[in-house]
C-alpha cells in the first residue's frame, strides 16, 4: 500500500490533477487526504511571481 506520494511541479494545481487523473485510471473517485503532501509554499516554487526587496 503506498501511504505518501511527493510530486515535485510548479503548483498545487498540477500535483492534484496529476493525482486525479492517476487515480481515475484504477476507479478511484478521490484521492486520499494526506496521501500526496503540499510543501511547494516552503520548499520550491509557488505559481504566482514573488518580488523580494
Amino acid at each position: 500500500m503506498i501511504k505518501t506520494v511527493f510530486i515535485h511541479q510548479a503548483n498545487g494545481k498540477m500535483d492534484n490533477a496529476i493525482m486525479k487523473r492517476l487515480f481515475k485510471l484504477y476507479d478511484l473517485d478521490s484521492v486520499p487526504d494526506n496521501l500526496v503532501p503540499m510543501t511547494i509554499s516552503w520548499l520550491g516554487n509557488s505559481s504566482v511571481a514573488t518580488i523580494l526587496p
